[in-house]
């Protein structure tokens, strides 16, 4: 070895390293291998309890903005029928619930999209996406007045799943 323009000695019996012998690198291979295999089926789980986790919060917040809207309307003695605002948001009412429309205005002021809204008749469906439309949750107005509205939540870990 050179230090300054001067061979320094190395002590005897010491030899440089060579790197890893070929064993020693299937090794490490192998091994990143085998934990590669164990992760990333769990990140696929993680990505599908995320979409689990979001439409369920995503549902809560739907059912408390609908019962809100509702116990404002009759704690203002308003009739039946009407019409209401809400951030801004024009909500129909309909035998003192918000209608499907209604509470689609309300959860799009309170949680901006992704997610997919199909309105049929009296009913409004909430879909997580169009890939996994069995992820979803549907409201459905009271088809006269003083009965509640339907909430059917159908979020499930194997509905939200990929």
């Amino acid at each position: 070895m050179l230090q300054h323009g001067r061979h320094i000695p190395r002590p005897t019996g010491t030899r440089i390293p060579a790197g890893l012998t070929l064993v020693e690198l299937i090794v490490v291979m192998l091994v990143v291998g085998v934990l590669a295999a164990v992760a990333f089926p769990r990140f696929l789980e993680t990505s599908s309890d995320a979409r689990f986790s979001k439409m369920g919060a995503l549902f809560s917040s739907f059912q408390s903005g609908t019962r809100y809207a509702h116990t404002f309307w009759t704690a203002r003695a308003q009739p039946p029928n009407g019409m209401m605002t809400v951030q801004g948001q024009p909500v129909p009412m309909v035998n003192d619930w918000p209608s499907p429309a209604g509470a689609l205005s309300i959860l799009s002021a309170g949680n901006p999209p992704p997610f997919v809204p199909v309105i049929s008749g009296e009913e409004l469906e909430v879909r997580e996406s169009p890939e996994r439309p069995q992820c979803r949750f549907i409201y459905r107005a009271p088809a006269s007045a003083g009965a509640p509205p339907e909430f059917v939540n159908e979020v499930t870990r194997s509905n939200c799943a990929d």
